[in-house]
């Protein structure tokens, strides 16, 4: 029996597993991070432990649209949303609202991504989480742009970066300045 089994520490397990394919999701090797996801996703089901199950949902949707599995992807994004609303109110909403529009926008639903979008922001902005209400934005810019708004886009995403004084070096903050850069070689 493996030391954590005996223990009873297979939700401790569950959720490094599912943090570490967060990270591999976002470093952009999906495959690994969807196996992972899956793992701690499914042990923490199987243990009735829901601590960051809307994390995890959230992950392996992005995941599933890097390798273009789109309707799994939206399915696990409704399912976790569907989730919050019978456990009631959940503080990553605007996460899990912007997920559902990227997955909309990369299966070529514009307008639909768009709405969930438009409340990702309107929720972010509320709950005054300028992370949430950054990335947002900036998959909404990246919308606009792609249907040829690149001046929207900017408008939308500028004032917002421009809150930044600090971690400018982080991955978010880092993506968000280049398209910043290429909205501007648009206009």
């Amino acid at each position: 029996m493996r030391q954590y089994a005996r223990h009873f520490l297979g939700p401790y397990q569950a959720v490094g597993l599912g943090l570490k394919g967060e990270l591999l999701v976002r470093r952009g090797e999906p495959k690994i991070g969807i196996e992972l996801l899956r793992q701690g996703a499914g042990t923490l089901r199987q243990t009735r432990h829901k601590i960051l199950s809307t994390v995890f949902a959230a992950a392996l949707a992005e995941g599933l649209v890097q390798v273009r599995q789109y309707e799994e992807a939206l399915g696990i994004i409704d399912e976790a949303i569907a989730q919050r609303d019978s456990a009631g109110q959940s503080f990553d909403l605007p996460e899990m609202l912007r997920v559902k529009g990227h997955v909309l926008a990369s299966s070529a639903r514009p307008s639909e991504a768009e709405t969930y979008l438009m409340q990702s922001l309107k929720l972010s902005h509320e709950q005054g989480a300028l992370g949430w209400e950054l990335r947002a934005a900036a998959t909404l810019g990246r919308l606009w742009h792609e249907q040829g708004d690149a001046a929207k886009a900017h408008a939308l995403i500028a004032p917002l970066y421009a809150r930044y004084s600090e971690g400018l070096d982080s991955a978010d903050l880092r993506s968000v300045k280049l398209l910043l850069d290429e909205l501007v070689s648009r206009i």
